[in-house]
């Protein structure tokens, strides 16, 4: 498992460094106008928009350098306007035929055999690539002044941005171009003859990745026009068919009942016996424990197409029974002492109360208990394991019975100016037997954190610990 895990971050690191090996504002340093040059905010800006527009298309990239060169020479200039409407026309017509391709591709997929499920995730990739607005016909600039050449070499500069490429005029880009997008195509052919070589968790990222170079295949012939739809459909198929859980995924809720056992429960018991004789009421605590035996009935609703870690949030609903009868004894004392002193006859007065509990015995009979889980996975450890955390919410139902008797004693003494005492016991005897039937319901709170084992035959086993307690579970999902 470790050397899959180091294996694993290797092969991303390649990957992501092999896209974004460095801000692209340190790539085309060299073409960002003097204005900008020192100023780190706006270097930032500038990165991230030649991130986005290199993946709407990178001949983008030009006509950006372009547009930057005339606004920050010349801001707030008719030529400024000019560049700015001149930009945004060209970004819309790219975009325009980015979404164009898209929906070519949704159409083919259509026309395919496959699971319908499988369709709808990969139509999902391909809508991202759609405007954010009702897209409009595009303003048609003429431009003599377009460098065919240097819009090329910045192409792959873009390509090759962990590469130190200088502008040399007699360069021919335009066939260095086309070389670098011939071998991106193969590598994604070859990924698709092979895609046992993908790693599970990058399964997306080589998604996002073919989705930035979609232009490779704008206006393809033959076979090629229809490789990216078989190449994404693909790639999902074997995804679901590594986790053993087609189409699960995209349903929601996934609904399931589970029943199993709390083990040692613990909670703080609550009561208060009232003393008539005091006019008020004796305050108990005892720790203690029990077991319950557990129904639930829990919905996963799906966050996203796959699983991985915060994927899903699972809401479990629980109730929980026990008739083990639990008992204990308490034997509390209650003393209190008082005095009262007389300023005119200067008699001081003194009290003593005592309260003695001869017998005191509670017997629990039956609890109950409502609890909600929220919880979510943090560790996908591989298609059959995986750990979840969350929150258990709940409140507890206990039908008891309290036993009790107690002597209840009150003396008192006074002492007369000459130092004598006289004492008297004003009362002195048993309450009897008393029996009370109560039912405490007390809430509680705790986290939680879960082993989920999925197993054939939609059965599941899970093991859970919380705050006091750990509970087995056994599983079905009903769909």
């Amino acid at each position: 498992m470790k050397k899959y895990f180091i294996l694993l971050g290797l092969i991303l690191g390649v990957f992501a460094n092999r896209v974004f090996p460095q801000s692209l504002a340190d790539t085309f340093q060299n073409f960002i106008p003097q204005p900008a040059q020192n100023n780190d905010t706006i270097k930032r800006q500038i990165s991230a928009q030649l991130a986005h527009l290199g993946e709407v298309h990178p001949d983008l990239i030009y006509h950006y350098f372009r547009f930057l060169n005339v606004i920050l020479s010349q801001p707030h200039t008719p030529e400024a306007q000019i560049a700015h409407r001149r930009f945004s026309a060209i970004k819309h017509h790219y975009e325009l035929r980015r979404q164009a391709w898209a929906n070519k591709q949704i159409e083919y997929l259509y026309k395919q055999n496959s699971p319908y499920e499988v369709i709808e995730l990969v139509k999902r990739h391909l809508e991202k690539l759609y405007l954010d607005f009702a897209p409009q016909q595009a303003e048609v600039y003429s431009d003599s002044l377009i460098k065919t050449n240097s819009l090329n070499y910045l192409a792959v500069r873009y390509y090759q941005r962990n590469r130190q490429i200088d502008y040399m005029p007699e360069t021919n880009y335009f066939s260095q171009r086309r070389s670098i997008e011939i071998k991106f195509r193969t590598s994604f052919s070859k990924t698709l003859a092979n895609l046992s070589a993908v790693p599970q968790l990058s399964h997306h990222e080589l998604i996002r990745k073919f989705l930035r170079y979609w232009h490779l295949y704008e206006g393809q012939t033959g076979a090629d026009s229809t490789f990216a739809g078989t190449f994404l459909v693909d790639v999902e198929k074997h995804y679901y068919s590594l986790r053993d859980i087609p189409n699960d995924l995209l349903k929601s809720p996934r609904l399931s009942i589970t029943g199993g056992h709390f083990k040692n429960q613990f909670y703080r018991f609550r009561s208060r016996i009232p003393i008539i004789e005091l006019n008020r009421e004796l305050p108990l605590s005892k720790p203690t424990t029990f077991s319950q035996n557990l129904f639930s009935v829990q919905a996963r609703l799906h966050l996203r197409n796959y699983l991985t870690a915060f994927s899903y949030l699972n809401v479990q609903l629980v109730s929980l029974q026990s008739r083990e009868k639990l008992h204990f004894s308490f034997n509390n004392y209650i003393a209190r002492y008082w005095s009262i002193k007389d300023t005119t006859t200067k008699i001081t007065t003194f009290y003593d109360e005592t309260t003695k509990f001869t017998k005191g015995k509670i017997n629990i009979h039956l609890q109950k208990s409502y609890a909600a889980r929220l919880s979510v996975p943090f560790i996908v450890i591989n298609k059959h394991v995986l750990l979840e955390a969350g929150v258990l919410l709940g409140k507890n139902n206990i039908s008891y019975q309290i036993q009790h008797n107690y002597r209840y004693r009150l003396v008192e003494t006074k002492r007369l100016p000459n130092n004598t005492s006289i004492t008297t016991v004003l009362k002195d005897g048993e309450s009897g037997e008393r029996v009370q039937n109560k039912t405490l319901m007390q809430w509680f709170a705790s986290p939680s954190l879960s082993g989920v084992v999925q197993l054939p035959y939609r059965l599941t086993l899970e093991v859970s610990f919380f705050e006091n307690y750990v509970t087995a579970m056994a599983g079905f999902t009903l769909f």
